[in-house]
Parts: C-alpha cells; structure tokens; sequence
C-alpha cells in the first residue's frame, strides 16, 4: 500500500514469505522446488527439465541434446566435440562438414543436427545445401527451415523447437505452421504451434516448455494453451496460469512457476 516495508517486522516477513514461496515440493514430488521456473521435473517424466532449451534427454534418448544447435550425435561421432563448428565426420558420413554450422545429416543419425534451424534431410534430399534456409523438403514444402524440423525416425521436432510439429501424420506444407493443426493422429487443433507441447510419440514436452501443459490426457484444443484448463486431473480453470498453483493430481507447475504458491500445505501463499 505504502510503498515496502521497511520495519524490522517487514522484512522479517518478506523473508519468510520468500522461503515459503520457494517451498519443498509436493507429496510425488520428492525434490525441493526452487527458482521453478527453471526447474520443472515430471514424476512420468523421469528426467530433469532445466533450462529445457539447454539441457538433454537422458535415459531413453541415447544422445545428448545440450545446445542442440551446434551439436552432432555422439554414438556414430566417436570423438570431441571441440571445433566441432569446422570438424568433418569420418566413417558414416561420406562428405566433409565444411561449416557444421548449417547442419548435417548423417546416415547413422536419422536427424538433422547442426544449426539445427537450417538442417535438413540429405538422403531423401539429394541437393546442394547452399541456400538451404529457403530449401525445400521433398514430401513436403518446408518454407524458412527455421521453422521446422520433424523427421522420420526422430518421433520428435528439433531445431527451433518451439515451433516445430509432427510431420509423418501430418503430410502438409509447413507455410504458415504456426497456425497450422496436426490431423490424423492428433486428437487436437494446435492453433498457435509456438505454445505447444505434448505430442504422442513423444513421452514429453517440447516447445515453450515452461509453460507447456499435458496434453494427451487432456483431449482439448491447444488455442490459448496459456489459459487452458487441464481437465480430468486438474479440476480447477487455469485462468490466471502465470499465476496457477500446483495441485496434487496435476503432477506439474504451470506459468511463472516461479510466483507460485503451495496449496497443499494451505499456507495460501499470501
């Protein structure tokens, strides 16, 4: 009301408020939360979320993602990562690297890598790489590349992930993607990609993660994911999602986790 308070009271209170807000997990949770924003685990998750643009998949991954986009498959790539940027691959790869930057196919990788935002497939895509950001993908148009990503044996997009969607069920040109709506095998209208999240094959996800929702488990529209309501688990509106508050069906923060508050130990956060 007046401005902070700056009493001996005051700031004892904030403190306190501080370290309830920044609170220890929920019953499944099993770890203490933090700045959340940064954190988001998942118990049917099995892996650590982090700065999702950052960090990898683990277990059933079998390849680093880190920063995806300077990065290569490791198993097929048996050596450092160093110059990787100028690096060539040996064995599998039958062509030089040149400037790894623009992304690479390998045939032992069944994905692009690289800068992953100008990568494309070469075996299906027997062409020159040069101006590859405005390339075509064979089955498909693929627009600025930047957009995009999925391939065949990846079940998941990479590159600038958070627009990227499915393509095999999904054997449409990738113009305006953002709008675009998968078909067959999703349930779901995506309305705008960029929010997006869970996708079928996929066990986790991708996208803006931090404020991704499930979506499987919820059969709705993806439109406004930010003020959309989960809801078989999570009986509440979302409203406010920047804002939400966990719950225990829910099993995952929403919005700016870091503002959240706990309701299960109903201390109502203030």
């Amino acid at each position: 009301m007046f401005g902070a308070d700056t009493t001996a009271e005051g700031r004892q209170w904030r403190k306190r408020r501080r370290r309830r807000r920044r609170g220890t997990g929920e019953e499944g949770d099993e770890r203490g939360r933090g700045r959340e924003r940064k954190r988001t685990r998942e118990e049917g998750d099995e892996r650590g979320r982090g700065r999702e643009r950052k960090r990898t998949r683990e277990e059933g991954d079998e390849r680093g993602r880190g920063r995806e986009r300077k990065r290569t498959r490791e198993e097929e790539d048996e050596r450092g990562r160093g110059r990787e940027r100028k690096g060539t691959r040996e064995e599998g790869d039958e062509r030089g690297r040149g400037r790894e930057r623009k992304g690479t196919r390998e045939e032992g990788d069944e994905r692009g890598r690289g800068r992953e935002r100008k990568g494309t497939r070469e075996e299906e895509d027997e062409r020159g790489r040069g101006r590859e950001r405005k390339g075509t993908r064979d089955e498909r148009g693929r627009g600025r590349e930047r957009k995009g990503t999925r391939e065949e044996g990846d079940e998941r997009g990479r590159g600038r992930e958070r627009k990227g969607t499915r393509e095999e069920e999904d054997e449409r040109g990738r113009g305006r993607e953002r709008k675009g709506t998968r078909e067959e095998g999703d349930e779901r209208g995506r309305g705008r990609e960029r929010k997006r999240t869970r996708e079928e094959g996929d066990e986790r996800g991708r996208g803006r993660e931090r404020k991704g929702t499930r979506e499987e488990e919820d059969e709705r529209g993806g439109g406004r994911e930010r003020k959309g309501t989960r809801e078989e688990e999570d009986e509440r509106g979302r409203g406010r999602e920047r804002k939400g508050t966990r719950e225990e069906g829910d099993e995952r923060g929403g919005g700016r986790e870091r503002k959240r508050t706990r309701e299960e130990d109903g201390n109502g956060g203030g």
